[in-house]
C-alpha cells in the first residue's frame, strides 16, 4: 500500500511522502473514522460503502506512530458487496 494522504481533508506531511502508487502497491487513505483510524482505497467511488477485509496495514518504520499518533496496525477497508 501507499499512503496518499490522512484525515478528512487528505493530505500527507512531507516527512511521509515517499513512492508514488502502483499495481505493486495501491494507494490508500488513513481516515478516522469509528473512532479509530481505518484505510479505504484511493480510487474508491465516492458514496460507496466499504467494509474491513480482514487485512490490515502497517510499517516498522517511526514514521508511521508520527503519522497517526501510535504504533497499531489498521484495518483495510476495501471490501464491498454488491
Amino acid at each position: 500500500m501507499t499512503i496518499l494522504g490522512v484525515g478528512e481533508d487528505r493530505t500527507l506531511p512531507a516527512f511521509a511522502r515517499i513512492f508514488e502508487p502502483s499495481d505493486d502497491a495501491p494507494g490508500v487513505y488513513l481516515l478516522f473514522q469509528y473512532g479509530r483510524y481505518i484505510s479505504r482505497p484511493a480510487d474508491a467511488p465516492p458514496g460507496k460503502w466499504f467494509m474491513a477485509s480482514g487485512a490490515h496495514i502497517h510499517t516498522g518504520d517511526s514514521r508511521w506512530r508520527e503519522l497517526i499518533g501510535y504504533r497499531l496496525p489498521i484495518p483495510l477497508h476495501d471490501r464491498t458487496e454488491p
